[in-house]
């Protein structure tokens, strides 16, 4: 989906952003990003999957059925504060 500038304007105007004109390339240039990776998500035939349970086995294929969303877990972790292993670390909430 290509995106032009009235478009990035109206949605900075929606989400209260100031955008200056030097962000307003590589702003669209992600969120053309972003949406074609939701068509992509969205081309992905799900209806085998209903019966399967998910497991770590099924979700390492993931990457061979979304080859454009591959992400070393490294990378995914990169801005989080708490991690152990592969794994977010959140605190917890609930008290019994």
């Amino acid at each position: 989906m290509t995106i032009n500038n009235e478009m990035m304007n109206k949605l900075a105007d929606l989400s209260y952003l100031n955008i200056t004109a030097e962000e307003l390339p590589s702003l669209r240039k992600s969120l053309e990003s972003m949406l074609g990776l939701m068509n992509t998500i969205n081309e992905v035939q799900i209806s085998e999957l209903n019966d399967k349970i998910v497991t770590k086995r099924t979700l390492a294929e993931l990457p061979e059925v979304l080859p454009a969303l591959q992400l070393k877990p490294e990378a995914a972790l990169l801005n989080v504060k708490n991690s152990k292993n592969d794994y977010i670390l959140v605190p917890k909430i609930i008290q019994h």
